[in-house]
């Protein structure tokens, strides 16, 4: 498997998200890249806003954001922006390809995927009400209609999404440790040698150091690390 991670501290998020006023930040001490980072959350903390906008594709995209609503699901997490840029400067990872995306929360990377010309599109999260409100508010984006949201859990059978795909998306699914191993479960059911992986997260404390070395242990998987410093 092709397995990329793009990974991008919140904090350099400007190009992402719209000009915000200047950040305070305090070393605390502990590891070299772990700051405590002061802010207005009326100011700076997108998900607060109601709405969101980015330009890509060519292309307004409107998201909706429901915090009070759907909690985690319901919001923009910085890891899914940047990857639908990444994949708008490589066009050809997503084109003519049979593709899903996981833990999509508000759908914008698959939403993305569809605008690029993927052949198929597969939306997934255990609670779909965001994608599904944000597709339709989308729908004149789209370049097709061979996009639909499914539910999808972890480590749970999932051969009725017919794998293998062409290519795997998940943007900030690297949080919380007791869910590595189901993901690297559903990874691998929905997955062949040929397929190629992509995963854009925050690099947050030393949880994508474990990941990965839980991907070298059980997985006959290289991992590809690509970060805004360069390839390691």
């Amino acid at each position: 498997l092709c397995y990329t991670a793009l990974m991008s501290l919140c904090v350099q998020m400007e190009s992402v998200r719209e000009r915000e006023q200047p950040r305070t930040s305090v070393n605390l001490g502990c590891k070299p890249d772990t700051q405590l980072v002061l802010y207005d959350p009326s100011k700076l903390l997108p998900l607060h806003r109601p709405k969101l906008r980015y330009e890509i594709c060519n292309r307004t995209i409107e998201i909706e954001q429901e915090w009070a609503e759907l909690g985690l699901s319901g919001v923009v997490w910085d890891a899914a922006p940047f990857l639908a840029y990444y994949l708008e400067k490589s066009p050809s990872t997503i084109q003519g390809k049979r593709v899903i995306e996981l833990g999509a929360g508000t759908g914008l990377v698959g939403m993305v995927s569809n605008m690029l010309g993927a052949r198929e599109v597969i939306v997934t999260d255990m609670k779909t009400t965001s994608a599904e409100r944000n597709m339709r508010l989308n729908h004149h984006n789209l370049i097709n209609d061979c996009i639909k949201v499914s539910h999808l859990e972890w480590g749970k059978d999932i051969s009725h999404f017919n794998p293998p795909f062409d290519v795997i998306l998940a943007a900030d699914v690297i949080y919380m440790e007791e869910g590595f191993d189901p993901l690297l479960n559903t990874l691998s059911q929905l997955s062949d040698a040929s397929t190629t992986i992509l995963l854009s997260c925050a690099h947050r404390y030393d949880w994508v150091e474990k990941f990965l070395a839980r991907v070298a242990v059980g997985n006959k998987l290289r991992p590809f690390i690509v970060t805004s410093q360069g390839n390691i």
